[in-house]
């Protein structure tokens, strides 16, 4: 594979953190920021003859003597006049010899933003804890929705949208940005994460990870950009987020569908070797070459390190799999060298409860994870200290999650809403960054949303903590008060905060902040950010500072220490110094050394005594660590370390088993005889549930691990090995026989996972079988009945009738179920639930007539039982719903229930259907059963479904035309169809669509018009079509005024309808009925949604905004929610949602659900439309009562799903 890192023919190092530019000196290959030759008093006077534009931007810094370029304000921009506040009294204006190094704009922004008026949320129109003011920073006229966010190295907010990048200048200090500067007219893919270096920024977007300079310091990109690292950017789950690590190296995240490969991984320490979904990357300082830390994410947009150097990051969750047994929620994760996140494929998910799942700080249920910061400052109360902010846009918040240390990892917490909505005003939050003065910036975005950046600051009568030091220095301030402010560990790894302490930390030199890592008397915060300042600008710590360090009374110091380890150019330490971090009594500080210690090439048999004491810790992570280590160990190491586990018991015994399986699973061997065996008996004697649970993961990864064998159907990827199980095995057969003897133990995870190896297995057991079946009752949860369902499915053996009826029961009640305890369904459950009868069919070919006889069978849910039937049972089955929908007067048709019940193309069937065209939500289904016979009764309806957006649905109202013989010169037809030839695009498929609308017309009008036909008239002919409308508006000019109008709903007509409407007297019952009867729940909210679930849409949105979004569907288009137009070789057109896309064809599902696969050999072409599958015209004819009324609904549906959340939570 092509390494995708790109040499430019460049470093990275030409530009320092503090905006200098300087020549580079490798120094223990470090890159070490550093002035050549003697430093020239009067730089400005240099400068000037250079440029004069920068004369008054360049100077020698007074404390540490080297070249600034950051003192005063940008070219073109006046320094701010000392604002005058009533009742406030400000510091004058320092002079430039007392400003120091800081720049001024980022020291006077301290000062004023501190004066600004008090008010808790007021016009931000957000609701913020008590004790904090949330002011507008800036609004969308300077920047449209916003995708990212970050502050600069001069203490500038800067924020990136779709093709641009601008920062945010607050020229006269008020505490609200007047101006938003361009930077950049790009990337056009937006930039999804920035990070300034200098005046240079790098960020995500375009060909990969790509840096813009600005040489000249004018806050203007120079010229294009350079690009480092070749990855996808711009769709939503490709690579985002950018930071700086407290290593010095770079640290990338990607979402699950950006192609990041083994390729990526260069460098011969990198944790992962053949990554699996979304990862973490970890990049050299000068971007030459990477690793990768991590994989198994879905799609974590941001992340962020805690002041001691772990990673968290905030990974969304398979929304479209909710309910369905392996639906993970949105998490805050702990991120490990190495951890698999739990992400295999799109139907698979492992559960949090997994031996190798990473740790969960926080599981928030549904959401759209974005921005992820972690507070190290001290404007805010302790409370929030040291802990995280992390943004969820689909329910337009910001959680607060604190950390706190357990063991090696972090217990367990619940998130607090910190940041919310108040009233109408719509909040998408996207990212969020802390500014030099403590604030939380917050910008609000994507998908076309309006763009915003909020400040939040703490007002209340808590104390403050005093300003930082870093933030106050000057020419006079004493050394030793330097180095504590070189070591204050307030958002250390920011651009603005390494605009500062990096050239501090070199003026001061190595000694001095190795003298304070080894000082006791320190704090220990400030120990810990010595050594991560050693390892970023010094190159690490010496053998002897580590055998110094490793006897600290501070763990946190000794934890530090071994960290250092794995990041130090410097020689790594004797296997003396590494056996006592490895045998530290302080969890953290073992983790730590076995994660440097993963990193090195190192001979493991003098350190074999201490890794097997390791796999004996109490801690999990501590455990796993080790276990890392033995696919990395040579073959007579791994039988010694297993040997010298054996004595310490069962739990370290099967930690090495867990490292033993990951070697084969590395090296692919497929089963472990050996790990099945181990399991096995753990089962098999008396331990704890979790060692059991522990003991079914290792046997799962025994039988090589679930996600499925190709053509595995997306239901079974959680339940199907990746090998092809031999059940004639003696070692399968034992397992067979134990999990008969064990199974079911009254411990619901390890029942479940039981459930799964037997799954894996397919035994022939109809002890099994009947065991299974036992899991499934009336007071079984339905999301249980599922996965045992599921289970049973894997198993191809004959039920007698008594298993078959209580097969069939199982089925058709989960749907109640699921109703009673109202847990949400979304697009996945139906295709799923097929695949789940399906697959029960082939085994049981009787389940089909017992679940059609059965009196509760006919619901709309039913319909995903209905995929395998016979011709006979086909005919009965839909016998059976149209006697359930004669039956109840309030049945709850959908388009799938129309589709199957229309499919018998009976008078009784159409009797039933006709009467449904009325429904917003049916109508198109509806069409499409009755085009295929079509009735002259009919021939109105099809004349208005001319007017539908699925080409799919218009074709067959055309085709019902032509056959419905003769052709009359209907007024209101003849118009509808010149409607229709002039809206028609220039796709292919149209113009087949537009001149079989011309061969009706010319037929009614006994002309032409002198339209040409066949390929050669597929251009736009405008002057024909003009001709046909002239006609239709002589020959009937009335209808023509009603139907040819421009029927466009006008934006600022429909804002300034919206303001004078009384919200206050509006029904949410109402607006449920408008929700139904518009055919919105059809795609939002339902077992088929192709829509995103509307919960929370009333936070993230304004009110404008969301019904902007209503009534123009197609303004702004997710790329996930793109239509995409199919043709194929036998000349039909489809269009709708890709489902699922293979080598071998894509499923495609149309604005009536139906769901259509497509061979890739028969498809001709293929390509994305700019239009949504929401139809237009659905606030068409509401009133103004009516569409407060919707607003309502959707209110109360955000409300209740946030209010259940938290009570899930």
């Amino acid at each position: 594979m092509q390494p995708p890192y790109l040499d430019t023919g460049v470093t990275l190092n030409r530009v320092t953190d503090s905006g200098h530019r300087i020549d580079s000196k490798k120094t223990r290959g470090i890159s070490v920021e550093m002035v050549e030759g003697p430093i020239v008093r009067d730089r400005a006077q240099l400068a000037f003859q250079r440029d004069p534009s920068r004369a008054a931007m360049e100077s020698t810094c007074p404390v540490f003597g080297f070249r600034t370029t950051t003192p005063r304000c940008p070219p073109g921009y006046d320094e701010p006049e000392t604002p005058r506040v009533r009742g406030v009294k400000l510091p004058t204006r320092p002079s430039r010899k007392d400003r120091g190094c800081l720049p001024w704009a980022l020291m006077w922004s301290l000062v004023v933003g501190s004066t600004h008026s008090l008010c808790l949320g007021g016009e931000s129109g957000l609701i913020a804890p008590e004790g904090f003011e949330v002011t507008r920073y800036a609004s969308d006229e300077l920047a449209h929705d916003i995708y990212c966010l970050t502050v600069d190295s001069l203490g500038r907010v800067v924020v990136s949208g779709p093709g641009y990048v601008k920062i945010l200048i607050d020229r006269d200090g008020d505490g609200v940005a007047d101006e938003a500067k361009t930077f950049v007219n790009g990337p056009a893919s937006g930039a999804q994460g920035m990070c300034f270096v200098g005046r240079d920024l790098l960020c995500t977007g375009d060909e990969g990870l790509i840096r813009y300079r600005d040489e000249d310091g004018n806050d203007e990109a120079d010229g294009p950009p350079e690009t480092f690292l070749k990855i996808k950017t711009g769709g939503e789950h490709h690579v985002h987020a950018i930071r700086r690590g407290p290593d010095g190296w770079w640290y990338l995240i990607a979402g699950n569908f950006s192609d990041v490969n083994g390729s990526f991984a260069t460098e011969t320490t990198s944790p992962i070797k053949s990554p699996n979904g979304g990862v973490v990357l970890r990049l050299k300082p000068d971007l030459s070459r990477g690793e990768i830390v991590a994989d198994g994410l879905r799609n974590a947009y941001d992340f962020d390190f805690e002041s001691r150097g772990d990673i968290l990051t905030y990974d969304s969750d398979g929304e479209r799999d909710i309910s369905l047994p392996w639906y993970v929620p949105t998490r805050v994760l702990h991120v490990l060298p190495g951890g698999e996140e739990g992400w295999v494929t799109e139907t698979w998910k492992r559960p949090n409860y997994f031996l190798d799942a990473p740790p969960v700080v926080a599981a928030t249920g549904r959401g759209s994870p974005t921005g992820v910061v972690c507070y190290q400052h001290t404007q805010f109360p302790t409370k929030y200290r040291g802990g995280l902010f992390v943004l969820d846009w689909t329910f337009g918040r910001v959680l607060s999650v604190p950390l706190a240390r357990q063991g090696a990892s972090f217990s367990p917490q619940e998130a607090e809403e910190f940041l919310r909505a108040d009233g109408e005003q719509g909040f998408a939050p996207t990212d969020a960054e802390v500014g030099p003065d403590g604030s939380l910036f917050v910008c609000v975005g994507g998908r076309g949303t309006h763009g915003t950046v909020y400040r939040v600051q703490y007002v209340g009568a808590t104390p403050r903590d005093r300003q930082p030091a870093l933030l106050s220095l000057n020419a006079q301030t004493p050394t030793a008060q330097q180095l504590q402010a070189c070591l204050e560990p307030i958002q250390s790894q920011s651009s603005w905060a390494r605009a500062q302490w990096v050239p501090l930390a070199n003026h001061l030199g190595e000694a001095r902040i190795l003298e304070a890592a080894r000082n006791e008397q320190l704090p220990v915060e400030r120990r810990i950010r010595a050594i991560q300042i050693l390892v970023d600008q010094f190159g690490g710590l010496s053998e002897r500072d580590l055998k110094t360090l490793v006897g600290s009374s501070q763990p946190g110091v000794r934890a530090a220490a071994a960290w250092s380890i794995g990041f130090q150019t410097k020689p790594g330490p004797t296997p003396a110094v590494f056996t006592a971090f490895l045998a530290d009594q302080d969890a953290l500080t073992r983790r730590r050394a076995l994660e440097s210690l993963l990193r090195q090439q190192a001979d493991y048999s003098a350190l074999l005594p201490v890794l097997a004491e390791c796999l004996n810790h109490d801690d999990r992570e501590v455990r796993l660590a080790t276990a890392r280590l033995i696919p990395r160990m040579k073959p007579n190491e791994v039988r010694a370390l297993a040997e010298r586990t054996r004595p310490l018991g069962w739990r370290a015994a099967l930690a090495s088993s867990l490292g033993y399986v990951w070697r084969t699973l590395q090296e692919g061997e497929g089963l472990n005889p050996f790990g099945i065996d181990f399991g096995r008996r753990v089962l098999a004697a008396k331990h704890p549930a979790t060692m059991k649970l522990e003991a079914a993961r290792l046997i799962e990864m025994s039988l090589g691990d679930l996600g499925g064998l190709g053509g595995t159907s997306g239901m079974f990827h959680g339940y199907t090995g990746t090998v092809v199980i031999d059940n004639t095995l003696p070692e399968i057969q034992e397992l067979t026989g134990t999990l008969e003897a064990v199974f079911p133990t009254g411990d619901r995870a390890v029942d479940a996972e039981l459930g799964r190896i037997i799954a894996m297995l397919a035994p022939q057991s109809p002890q099994l079988v009947e065991k299974l079946l036992g899991q499934i009752h009336s007071q079984s949860h339905p999301v249980d009945d599922i996965h045992y369902l599921a289970c049973l499915a894997r198993i191809d053996m004959e039920l007698n009738s008594a298993d078959v009826e209580v097969l069939a029961t199982s089925l058709l009640t989960i749907e109640g179920k699921v109703r009673k305890l109202r847990l949400p369904q979304d697009a996945n459950w139906n295709d799923r639930m097929s695949e789940l009868f399906g697959e029960l069919v082939t085994h049981t070919p009787d389940l089909s007539r017992a679940v059609i006889d059965s009196a509760e069978f006919g619901q709309p849910s039913h319909i995903a039982f209905t995929s395998r039937l016979s011709e006979a049972d086909n005919s009965r089955a839909v016998e059976a719903f149209l006697k359930a929908a004669s039956e109840d007067a309030e049945y709850p048709w959908n388009n799938d229930v129309v589709d199957f019940v229309g499919s018998a193309q009976t008078e009784r069937s159409r009797q039933l259907i006709r009467p449904l065209f009325d429904r917003h939500d049916l109508r198109l289904a509806v069409l499409m059963v009755l085009a295929e016979s079509p009735l002259p009764e009919d021939r109105q309806l099809f004349v208005e479904g001319l007017d539908s957006g699925p080409l799919e649905v218009v074709g067959a109202c055309i085709s019902a035309l032509e056959k419905l013989l003769p052709f009359e010169l209907d007024p209101r037809e003849s118009v509808a169809l010149v409607r229709l030839a002039r809206r028609l695009g220039t796709d292919r498929s149209e113009f087949l669509l537009r001149e079989r609308v011309v061969r009706i017309l010319s037929r009614q009008a006994q002309t032409d018009h002198e339209f040409v036909f066949g390929t050669v008239g597929f251009i736009p002919q405008s002057e024909v079509i003009n001709r046909w409308t002239d006609w239709a508006i002589r020959s009937f000019p009335e209808e023509a005024r009603e139907l040819l109008g421009s029927g466009q709903i006008d934006e600022e007509s429909l804002r300034t309808r919206l303001e004078k409407i009384d919200w206050d007297s509006a029904d949410s019952d109402r607006g449920e009925k408008i929700f139904r009867n518009r055919g919105c729940v059809q795609c939002h909210g339902n077992g088929s949604a192709m829509g995103p679930d509307l919960a929370g849409v009333t936070g993230r949105f304004s009110r404008d905004d969301l019904f902007i979004a209503i009534a123009l569907p197609s303004r702004d288009v997710s790329a996930r929610y793109q239509t995409v137009l199919v043709e194929t070789k036998q000349g039909k057109t489809y269009s709708g949602l890709v489902v699922y896309e293979s080598a071998d064809g894509i499923l495609l599902r149309n604005g009536v659900t139906k769901t259509y696969r497509i061979e890739t050999r028969d498809i001709a072409a293929q390509r994305n439309l700019a239009t949504s599958l929401m139809p237009d015209g659905l606030l068409k004819d509401l009133d103004d009562g009516q569409l407060a009324d919707l607003y309502a609904y959707l209110k109360s549906q955000s409300d209740r799903t946030a209010s259940r959340k938290r009570s899930e939570n």
